[in-house]
Parts: structure tokens; sequence; C-alpha cells
């Protein structure tokens, strides 16, 4: 769909085609619900977690903008300065659970969400990682034991904890670049291309369907490599392993447990399916509280001056801890 814009808009409209290209990311990012299908991650009724403001030491209110930095091309500048030459939309620092400060651009708000893109595969693997500690998902089951609609893709033979560590063998090139690169035909698939109707070959469209063309190109463990597909197979597999989609599973294991202000939003493909690796939006300030969470192992304040879990410390420890094999790994 396309929209009408205003006046702080670029001067044509957004569609599905351009909203992730400057300059129509600037206005999109902060709209993605009204450019694309979502699905509410519902924050629910319970306590939102607190974000005091924290008292300045000096008196005086932090202003980051005029930080002194040095570039990597060893020139003098500001923070103001670089935050501005990279299209920076919004920031919140938190120091020991406290709002230290927080800025938005002319687009943005407190209460806004905006497109975290594959910041969503972290949260992912936290609802991964509460299944798992539930004994809902086994991380050394066969993903076909969940979905053996990729019995004939090169997902075969590969386990859970595979695509939890990126380590299938299967050949995805995630060159945002490339127009011909996996990352771009997979967006095709989803109908975030020209050509809504389905891929030029006519095949049926849809994200699930797209993982089940994938093919195998190494064994299985063999490698680490970056690959966004493996975040959208496990999100299938957490959604099999449970019987809930995901944006549920977000709300109920996530999203309520650590105290979020206000509701995310889940892209999905037009079809229903979630977009597991990138289709996460959510407020500057319930990004923080995520990422306060998973500091502090993975606990939150309980109100009466206690915590409870939200996501398992086992797995937070491992994922601090990697053993020799898969930290080998990810440096090769």
């Amino acid at each position: 769909m396309s929209l009408e814009r205003g006046p702080e808009d670029p001067g044509a409209p957004v569609t599905a085609y351009n909203w992730q290209d400057p300059p129509f990311n600037r206005w999109a990012f902060w709209h993605v619900g009204d450019v694309l299908p979502t699905y509410p991650v519902a924050r629910s009724d319970g306590p939102v977690r607190a974000l005091p403001a924290a008292l300045p030491t000096s008196g005086a209110v932090l202003d980051l903008f005029g930080v002194a930095v040095t570039r990597t091309d060893g020139s003098a500048g500001t923070a103001g300065e670089v935050l501005s030459g990279t299209f920076t939309d919004a920031y919140a620092v938190l120091q020991d659970g406290e709002l230290v400060t927080e800025w938005y651009g002319p687009l943005g708000a407190p209460d806004r969400p905006h497109a975290l893109m594959s910041v969503s595969k972290s949260v992912v693997g936290c609802v991964a990682a509460v299944l798992i500690d539930r004994g809902q998902l086994d991380p050394r089951a066969l993903v076909t034991a969940y979905v053996p609609e990729l019995a004939s893709s090169g997902y075969a033979g590969a386990t859970v904890r595979h695509v939890l560590d990126m380590r299938s063998g299967v050949a995805f090139l995630e060159e945002y670049a490339n127009p011909q690169a996996d990352i771009r035909q997979l967006d095709e698939w989803i109908g975030w291309q020209p050509g809504t109707d389905g891929p030029p070959d006519g095949e049926p469209r849809g994200l699930y369907h797209f993982l089940t063309t994938l093919q195998a190109e190494a064994p299985h463990g063999s490698r680490f490599l970056y690959r966004s597909a493996e975040s959208d197979v496990l999100g299938w597999v957490c959604e099999r392993a449970a019987g809930r989609p995901m944006a549920e599973l977000i709300s109920a294991l996530v999203w309520a447990p650590m105290g979020a202000q206000y509701d995310a939003r889940l892209l999905h493909d037009g079809l229903g399916t979630a977009v597991h690796d990138g289709g996460l939006c959510a407020t500057a300030r319930d990004v923080a509280r995520f990422g306060q969470m998973l500091l502090d192992g993975g606990a939150v304040p309980d109100g009466t001056g206690g915590t409870r879990q939200v996501v398992p410390p086992r797995w937070l420890r491992d994922g601090w801890a990697v053993d020799a094999d898969v930290r080998s790994a990810f440096a090769g």
C-alpha cells in the first residue's frame, strides 16, 4: 500500500517496496504499521517496569550531543554530529536501571514504536530460551521434528541448536546491496518488493514457503554464518513447539513479564506468517527495558523488593561463556 504524506516527509509516497530505503525509511521506520501488515504484541495489563529519571550528579543535565569524539578517520567531532551524520532517529540511555537521558528526532516520540530490524532476533531467541527451559522445545531435536515441511529442504538433518547458533549448512547470501542475494529474494517472497502476487516464477509466495526452497551447501554444524533465514526457521519451530503464533509468544513470555510500557508490533508476510528475523517494532524505552532485563541476568523487579525471572539465567550464562567449538566457529 502507499500513503499520502505530510510536509515533514519525502516528496513521494512510502510503499511496501521503498520503505527500507532512504529517504523514505526516516518516516517508515516510525510508521511501519501504516505501510505493512502487523500483529499486535500486547504488553497486557501487568505492572510496567519503572524507569526513574537519574539525578544528575553535577547538578547539570547531561548533554550527550556535546560529548567530544574522534571519528575513525581521525577527525574531531561531537556525538551530536555523529548522530546527525548517521541519521539517528532516537536514543535512550539507562544506567543502573535509571533513565539518564533520551532524545527523539522530529518524527519520533517516547510512545511511538520504531522498527527494530534484526534486534528482533534477540527477542525470538529469548522466546526459544523460555520454551527450552520449560521443556517445550528440545535444542537437540531435528528441526524437521517440529516442522516436517522442511524435510525436502537444506534444513533436513539440522537441529534446533544449529539454527539457534546460525550453524546450519544452508546456503543463504545476506548481502543487502545485492538485488540477487537471498535476503532480497526473501523480501520478494513475503511481498515487500514489486509483484505482491508472488515471485516471478509463479511459486506461491510467503515466508514459510520460501524457507522450504533453501538448500544446503555445507555440513550442519561445520561453520557459523550470519543468515536471517536461520531466525525465521527458529521462529517457525517455536510456534510449532508451543502451538501459538510468535506475536502471542513474545507477549506472554517476554514483553509482558519484563514490564513493557507499550504494545509492540510484529510484521507478517500478508499471509499471516510473522517475520521473525526483523519484524518487531517497539519504543526506545521498552527496548531499553529489554536490554536492562538481560543485563540483570534475565530478571526484573517484582515490586516487593525482590526479582522475578523472565529469561532463564542458564541461557544467558551459555551466551556469555560459550565453549571452544562455538567460539572458534564464530571467530572463523
